[in-house]
């Protein structure tokens, strides 16, 4: 996998971790609305921009950020953004 793509993939998910977390704390949870406008705010950048990267990993200059920092980034944003979605279907789920 390309260090850009998967920079790109990180911020996807971390981004969609965030919109699905905040859109089921307003649903199901007990957050303040400042913090899940917040959420979702920050979910909705961050998916757009790595949607972008996802679909042309050229759009990241590799002389601007080192390739380590590209792998650190994406499989970073990748957990984190997996774990996001868990947590809120298991808000969901418990809601339920």
């Amino acid at each position: 996998m390309n260090d850009r793509f998967r920079y790109g993939l990180g911020v996807l998910m971390l981004g969609l971790g965030n919109l699905s977390l905040g859109v089921s704390q307003q649903l199901f949870g007990e957050q303040p609305t400042v913090t899940i406008v917040l959420e979702v705010g920050v979910g909705a950048v961050l998916t757009v921009f790595g949607g972008l990267v996802v679909n042309n990993p050229e759009r990241i200059d590799p002389d601007q950020l080192s390739p380590r920092v590209l792998k650190i980034v994406g499989w970073l944003g990748i957990v984190l953004g997996i774990g996001m979605v868990a947590w809120a279907a298991t808000l969901v789920v418990t809601s339920l």
